[in-house]
């Protein structure tokens, strides 16, 4: 690296989930990292399933060390609720701002399924929805909705790479739908 990380209290650092390979590498560039160290955090966190920079050791150190300045790792706190047969898990997560989603985990011999929310609330109402009594509250980030599978498969184990991801939690998908 030619040129020092950003000061970690100068300004939030942006969420992992939200950046796209390419935006990672941008932001990587701009403080004189190279380009392809964008492949690696993706591949230490998506692949290898690893969020702590400790691990990350084909990453210089001194990335290791103020990577918590070039993007965020967390994940939302979150409340597991089970089925009793355990084939059922209910998430609800409080985001950032304190506002709470569900999503859910449903396993089938065949496959796995990850339930995920678009929205904190609804504005449409259904009549067979409850999400729409709350109305819409706002719409959830693309980190938001990237960090429901992570927190979902990290609590699971990630047992099963047969998974599906479904938009059938909270929110109407298409109303947000550049997240």
């Amino acid at each position: 690296m030619t040129q020092a990380l950003p000061d970690p209290g100068a300004e939030p650092a942006p969420s992992f989930y939200g950046l796209s390979r390419s935006g990672l590498s941008e932001r990587l560039g701009g403080m004189g990292v190279p380009g392809y160290r964008a492949d690696q955090l993706y591949a230490w966190v998506y692949q290898k399933r690893r969020r702590s920079p400790e691990q990350m050791t084909n990453l210089p150190a001194v990335l290791r060390r103020e990577l918590a300045a070039v993007c965020d790792l967390g994940l939302p706190a979150v409340q597991v609720l089970r089925s009793r047969d355990g084939t059922t898990h209910k998430f609800v997560l409080t985001l950032g701002d304190g506002a709470r989603v569900e999503s859910v985990s449903m396993q089938s011999p065949k496959r796995l399924t990850f339930c995920v929310s678009s929205q904190v609330g609804c504005a449409l109402s259904c009549r067979f929805c409850a999400t729409g009594l709350m109305g819409l509250q706002r719409n959830l980030s693309a980190a938001e909705i990237v960090a429901q599978v992570v927190t979902m498969g990290d609590a699971l184990g990630w047992q099963d790479d047969r998974f599906n991801i479904v938009f059938m939690g909270m929110g109407e998908p298409l109303a947000n739908l550049g997240a």
